[in-house]
């Protein structure tokens, strides 16, 4: 009974273990180094399985068996002894990651491009967005040019022409570049701030990436159909 409850307690602290690791890793991790750091997790933890079922049959040759369960116990409370301070933090830094990251997730959320996108999703392509200030004249997008990232509009103002002539312009809340990733075509028009501009650029790969976390793309298919309704191709 007692080996029965042992094991028991052991499964479940196994269990815990991998999924508050893996949720640890996935809010730390940058998404594009997320396949090596599991790896090195993975392979961290087989080795530690190879050396105890190579060291353990040579500790009870040694000290018998119930001197090799003292001796693992020893050891285990030592390590989780020094490693507790650094886990602790980390677990700090995995609690107020998404407080800092509360803004962004809230600004994409407001953005009729990714209506009803989860907020996992979005709370990961946060992670990716950058500020970027403009002058006045700043040449954002160039028709012709390979589609690599989608902007949204945090402030300023933008004109959008296709071959000189301006077709529309855009202010704070507007958003670009959607049409060119997803359809996977080189710009089909071309974005200059006409004001000062600030911009959040988001990494066209961490976008699609998101469309394919979001499980139903829908909204989005539906509010590029009806910018391209409106000549807005960009």
């Amino acid at each position: 009974m007692v080996a029965c409850a042992a094991l028991v307690v052991l499964g479940a602290g196994v269990t815990a273990f991998e999924v508050l690791t893996t949720v640890l890793v996935q809010r730390l991790a940058r998404r594009e180094v997320l396949g090596l750091v599991f790896g090195l997790v993975g392979t961290a933890s087989n080795a530690g399985k190879l050396l105890g079922a190579v060291a353990a049959p040579a500790a009870v040759g040694v000290v018998g068996l119930r001197g090799s369960i003292n001796g693992t116990a020893a050891l285990l409370a030592l390590v989780t002894a020094a490693s507790g301070p650094g886990l602790l933090a980390l677990g700090g830094l995995t609690r107020a990651r998404p407080d800092q990251l509360a803004p962004r997730v809230a600004l994409l959320a407001r953005t009729e491009l990714f209506a009803g996108a989860p907020a996992t999703s979005l709370e990961r392509l946060a992670q990716h967005m950058e500020l970027v200030h403009l002058p006045p004249a700043t040449v954002v997008v160039r028709q012709g040019d390979v589609a690599d990232d989608l902007y949204l509009v945090e402030s300023g103002s933008l004109a959008v022409d296709v071959s000189g002539t301006v077709i529309t312009t855009m202010g704070g809340h507007d958003w670009f570049g959607e049409i060119g990733l997803v359809q996977r075509r080189p710009r089909t028009a071309t974005v200059t701030t006409t004001a000062a501009t600030a911009l959040w650029r988001i990494p066209g790969g961490a976008f699609l990436e998101s469309i394919g976390d979001s499980g139903d793309p829908s909204a989005l298919f539906g509010v590029m159909s009806t910018r391209l309704g409106r000549g807005e191709d960009r």
